[in-house]
């Protein structure tokens, strides 16, 4: 079985068809996402004190099928604890009856915006490695963020608003800095991975994109 490693996050993020990743914690809820041994049909399943409180389809259809899932969770209470499971078709991973666990953060307001983007290829560098999942994670004076997540969309290209990207304990919001702040970036699919790092900038509208990324 092919093991794949989130080099930024000093751990193991997935085991290729297990282990989902949890990014984006907001007040409301966050993100889920895995990559499947074959295209299958993903969707979470959200409990409370061990009871069923919902269940999310793909954010690109609840009839989406294919290698990668990128499901996001909402409409959940603050500073609250959940658990979760994934379905890959009929197959469900519930952790070994143990469920997976996720916590929501506190209601935090920011205004602003800055959104990098780039674009990302399988190899050989021609064709667009459309569905691949990105993993962020931002950096200031030693201090990294809290997990980010998004997808490559159908044209080649990743970007993600991160003006609310969260501390690591996900209670307060990283303070950014254009000047001297960094970003790590991994994107994963079942076609390989690529890695990129760098200082944050904006896209300004599609003019100022990172280096385009190939799948190795």
């Amino acid at each position: 079985m092919l093991v794949l490693f989130i080099w930024l996050f000093d751990h193991a993020v997935f085991a290729k068809g297990y282990g989902p990743v949890v990014a984006n914690v907001t007040d409301e809820g966050f993100t889920v996402s895995w990559i499947s041994d074959v295209p299958r049909i993903g969707s979470v399943k959200i409990y409370q004190n061990n009871k069923l409180i919902g269940n999310y389809g793909d954010d690109r259809g609840k009839n989406y099928n294919y290698y990668t899932h990128h499901v996001t969770i909402n409409k959940l209470n603050p500073m609250t604890a959940y658990s979760f499971s994934i379905a890959n078709g009929n197959a469900v991973d519930d952790n070994k009856g143990k469920y997976y666990d996720a916590r929501t953060g506190p209601p935090l307001i920011r205004v602003g915006s800055v959104q990098p983007a780039g674009r990302v290829f399988l190899k050989g560098g021609r064709t667009i490695a459309e569905g691949a999942l990105v993993y962020i994670t931002l950096g200031v004076d030693g201090k990294r963020s809290a997990l980010l997540s998004t997808r490559v969309d159908r044209n080649g290209y990743w970007f993600l608003e991160i003006i609310n990207a969260r501390t690591e304990d996900n209670k307060n919001l990283f303070r950014i800095s254009l000047a001297k702040g960094d970003i790590a970036v991994q994107v994963v699919s079942q076609e390989g991975t690529a890695m990129l790092k760098g200082r944050i900038m904006d896209n300004k509208g599609g003019k100022n994109l990172y280096s385009s990324m190939t799948l190795k």
